[in-house]
């Protein structure tokens, strides 16, 4: 009997050393109600080596079998109570232990349709930037997918030069063509900024966009409208539609535009019908960048994921921006066009550039030429060692 109730402690110590490696020393997010299971199992075994110990004893002093039998019946009614409690725990535990497993597969099927969604939508974006394609203005040679972008920077820093001569020419000073109250708005947004930059930005980036044909002027002045002052919008237009594409402009064209300033032949457009220089790119940009908002605000949106799993997954899209996308999206978002995908934004969960760090490629030079760090002082840049203070804080405090 004694070697009875050995072996039975013997199987007690094993169960609670498998217990205690299970729920202890590899604990999961269920070890609270694992616990829970684990006091009922002890407590269980407690009893029941406590009873197999008093039939022990018992039967060692016993040998009157009618007096045995009458103890059996009474060691039967207080261990068929608990061993049927046990057996309802041990029942519903198993059909928890089934619940838990169908919710992992679900969380997986979840998951697995988000990836599939998000590879698909990623499918499209390298099949939109295959797709760009533009044509030289000096020589009419195409240029097609990623080498568009570097392209469309040129074209970029060159319309900016031609607004900074007209300016000059013309001696328009910038807090003078703006309105007061757009450029109050402007300072509400982003105190820290320089208005004069910012503005100058996204005048050249506006005209870049929509071009100067007609419909494009009329595009911007509808949207520049009570922003800057309309007789200088409607001028600078004019002036910029008199250029015309280097490989097919006339003697007359290249005339007309290099005496433009002098004889200030920009009181009214020039609609004739010839190529012009800056005749936008809203054609090859407008779905790119609806595309790319779309792919960042589904990542954006999924409530299952924490941070640094949306921002791996953001970053699956931004390892394909080349340097030049990331430039030009940088001008797309700080201008009157782009601003919802952060500067427009109050919730900082919404504030998307910086959240998924989406321009940290633009190399160092680039972002003093044009202040990108100004505008984004707390994405974490790929040259940085160290995150900002307020960086830190957003990512540990504020971005889920």
């Amino acid at each position: 009997m004694v070697l009875v109730f050995i072996i039975f402690l013997l199987a007690l110590t094993v169960l609670l050393l498998i217990l205690f490696k299970d729920f202890f020393i590899t604990p999961n997010k269920n070890s609270y109600l694992l616990t829970i299971g684990l006091v009922f199992i002890l407590v269980f075994f407690i009893c029941l080596g406590f009873t197999l110990y008093q039939s022990l004893k018992v039967l060692e002093n016993k040998t009157n079998y009618n007096e045995i039998s009458s103890y059996g019946n009474y060691l039967g009614g207080i261990l068929t109570p608990l061993i049927s409690v046990f057996t309802v725990f041990a029942a519903g535990f198993a059909f928890y232990a089934q619940y838990q497993a169908n919710q992992a597969v679900q969380k997986q099927f979840e998951l697995q349709q988000f990836e599939s969604r998000l590879y698909k939508m990623l499918d499209i974006y390298n099949l939109n930037v295959k797709n760009l394609k533009l044509f030289g203005r000096l020589t009419g040679n195409p240029f097609e997918g990623k080498a568009v972008f570097s392209t469309m920077i040129n074209y970029f820093n060159k319309l900016k030069k031609e607004i900074s001569l007209f300016n000059h020419s013309e001696n328009y000073k910038i807090e003078q063509i703006i309105n007061a109250n757009y450029r109050a708005n402007l300072i509400e947004i982003n105190p820290t900024l320089n208005i004069d930059n910012w503005s100058i930005l996204e005048l050249t980036y506006v005209i870049f966009f929509y071009g100067v044909g007609v419909t494009g002027r009329k595009n911007i002045k509808s949207l520049f409208s009570e922003k800057y002052d309309k007789d200088y919008i409607r001028f600078l237009l004019n002036y910029l539609s008199n250029k015309s594409v280097e490989y097919k402009s006339s003697d007359e064209l290249k005339t007309n535009w290099s005496n433009i300033l002098i004889f200030r032949n920009f009181m009214k457009p020039n609609n004739g019908a010839f190529d012009k220089y800056y005749n936008g790119h809203q054609s090859n940009l407008g779905h790119y960048y609806r595309h790319m908002y779309m792919i960042i605000r589904f990542i954006n949106e999924q409530k299952k994921l924490d941070y640094n799993q949306k921002w791996e997954y953001s970053k699956l899209l931004r390892t394909q921006l080349s340097n030049h996308e990331q430039v030009l999206f940088f001008l797309n978002s700080i201008s009157i066009i782009g601003r919802d995908w952060e500067y427009e934004k109050s919730n900082l969960n919404e504030k998307l550039i910086t959240k998924y760090d989406l321009i940290k490629n633009i190399p160092k030079g680039i972002r003093d030429k044009y202040g990108v760090e100004d505008f984004y002082p707390d994405v974490v840049y790929e040259d940085y060692k160290k995150n900002t203070t307020y960086r830190e804080y957003l990512e540990k405090k504020v971005f889920n």
